[in-house]
C-alpha cells in the first residue's frame, strides 16, 4: 500500500520569491515562485483550504465549501496533516504538523502562457496520494520537485489532502454515518478544481486523476461514483484499484471496527439502531482528534497476515450507490493508464508472518478467489498455481512463487 514511498520529492526552495497573485472563487492567493531561471519559471500555491475544517458538528460529515476570505491568502505553506501515527523517523523529519483542519490542496503551475494549440489553458493533473487509508499527505510528495519535473512539460499539477483513518472512513452502518469521508473529501476538491483550476492557467476540461496504492484505490472510485466521475477526464490508478480485495471492506465489517473504537473509548449505549449510532457520534465529537490517530503498522493500523483492510471505503449507498460491478458498467467510458511492478508491496509480505508454502498460497487463493463470486474457482485456482509456481519446490522459489501470487493477484493496478 506504498506508505514509505514518494515522489519526484526534492528539498523545497525555502527562499523563493512570491509568486503571481491568483484570483479564486473564495478569494485572492499569492505563493511562491519556486522555479525563477530564466523563461522557466513555475509558481507553487501551497495549503489552500477547499473546504472548512471538518471539525466540531462538521466531524464525520460531508465537507462543505470553504468560507470566501477578505485580503490575500498567503499560500507559501503546505497545510497540516491529518491526524495519524508517524514512523519514528518522521517524527523528526515531517515539513508539516497534523490537525483535523486538514482539507487543503497545492496548485503548482507554469508562470508561462499556454500555447497556442493550449487555447483553455494547461493540462491538469491532480494526485491522490495513498497510505492505506490511514497515513501520508500532499507534502510528502513534493513542492519543488513537481515544479522541476512536471510542470515544464504544460502541465498544472494539484495534490490534494483528505480526511484519513477513523475521521475519514467511520461509519455506523446506518444513515447516521454511511462513511466514505475521505471520498467525498476527494470529490469537494475535484469541485474546486474545476471551478478555479482555470485562474492558474489550467483547463478544467483536461483533468487527469492519479493515484497510488490506496490512492489508486480511490481514483478508480472516483471515476464510478455519479458524484464525481463527470469532473475529470482521464483517470491513472497506480498500485491499486477497487477490484483489490483490501480496496473496500463491507458495512458490517466497519460498523463493527468503529463501534469497538468508541466502546474503547468509554462510549455505552442502552440504545440500539439509529438512536445508539446518533448518541455515538455526538460522543465521539467531543473527543480530541489525537485520539483518532492511527498508524500503518502496530495497535490500530495494519494487519499484513490479512488480505483486507480494518478501516477503507465501503459500498454505502450513496458515494457508491450500487455494486461495484454494476458502476463500473454504468460509468462512461474513460482514458485509463495502467501498469504492473514486479514484487510491489514486497516490504509488507517481508514483514509479515507469511507462509511460504503450499497452505499460504491456498490460504491467499481462497481469499482472492471465493468460492462464492467464481463458478469456476477450482480451475482459476490451479490455473493460478501453475502461472505463478510453476515447479517451485525449493524452499526460496516457493517463497518467491507466494509473493507473486500475493502482490501480483492482490495488488496489481
Amino acid at each position: 500500500m506504498g506508505a514509505v514511498t514518494s515522489i519526484i520529492h526534492t528539498k523545497s526552495n525555502a527562499n523563493a520569491n512570491p509568486s503571481r497573485e491568483v484570483r479564486t472563487h473564495y478569494g485572492l492567493v499569492v505563493g511562491r515562485r519556486m522555479i525563477d531561471e530564466g523563461d522557466f519559471k513555475v509558481d507553487a500555491f501551497l495549503g489552500i483550504p477547499y473546504a472548512k475544517p471538518p471539525i466540531g458538528e462538521l466531524r464525520f460529515q460531508k465537507p462543505q465549501p470553504p468560507d470566501p476570505w477578505d485580503g490575500v491568502l498567503q499560500a507559501t505553506k503546505f497545510g497540516p496533516r491529518a491526524p495519524q501515527t508517524d514512523f519514528l523517523w518522521e517524527r523528526w523529519t515531517y515539513r508539516v504538523g497534523k490537525s483535523e483542519s486538514c482539507l487543503t490542496l497545492n496548485v503548482f503551475s507554469p508562470a508561462w502562457e499556454p500555447r497556442n494549440d493550449q487555447p483553455n489553458g494547461f493540462a491538469v493533473l491532480v494526485f491522490v496520494h495513498g497510505g492505506g487509508f490511514i497515513i501520508d499527505s500532499a507534502a510528502k510528495y513534493g513542492d519543488e520537485g513537481i515544479c522541476r519535473y512536471l510542470c515544464r512539460h504544460d502541465v498544472v499539477v494539484v495534490t490534494i489532502q483528505y480526511r484519513l483513518g477513523l475521521l475519514g472512513f467511520f461509519s455506523t452502518g446506518d444513515e447516521v454515518c454511511r462513511g466514505n469521508m475521505g471520498l467525498w473529501d476527494q470529490t469537494l476538491a475535484l469541485k474546486w478544481v474545476k471551478e478555479n483550476i482555470s485562474a492558474f492557467n489550467g483547463d478544467p476540461s483536461r483533468v487527469t486523476i492519479f493515484g497510488q496504492s490506496a490512492g489508486g484505490v480511490c481514483v478508480d472510485l472516483l471515476s464510478l461514483s455519479p458524484h464525481s466521475r463527470d469532473l475529470f477526464q482521464q483517470v491513472i490508478p497506480m498500485a491499486g484499484n477497487a477490484e483489490c480485495e483490501w480496496g473496500l471492506t463491507t458495512n458490517e465489517n466497519l460498523s463493527v471496527v468503529c463501534r469497538e473504537f468508541a466502546q474503547k473509548l468509554g462510549w455505552k449505549s442502552e440504545n440500539k439502531g439509529v438512536q445508539a449510532s446518533t448518541e455515538m457520534l455526538q460522543f465521539l465529537r467531543k473527543k480530541s482528534a489525537k485520539l483518532f490517530e492511527r498508524g500503518i503498522f502496530g495497535k490500530g493500523g495494519i494487519d499484513v497476515r490479512k488480505v483486507k483492510l480494518d478501516l477503507a471505503p465501503v459500498p454505502d449507498g450513496d458515494f457508491l450507490p450500487k455494486p461495484i460491478h454494476v458502476l463500473r458498467r454504468e460509468a462512461p467510458k474513460k482514458r485509463c493508464m495502467v501498469g504492473t511492478c514486479s514484487y510491489e508491496g514486497l516490504l509488507f509480505a517481508a514483514i509479515g508472518s507469511c507462509n511460504f508454502g503450499m497452505k499460504g498460497i491456498d490460504q491467499i487463493l481462497d481469499t482472492i478467489v471465493p468460492e462464492e463470486n467464481f463458478p469456476n474457482w477450482k480451475e482459476v485456482r490451479e490455473n493460478a498455481k501453475e502461472l505463478y509456481i510453476n515447479k517451485a519446490y525449493e524452499k526460496h522459489k516457493m517463497a518467491k512463487a507466494f509473493l507473486r501470487v500475493r502482490l501480483k493477484l492482490n495488488c496489481s493496478a
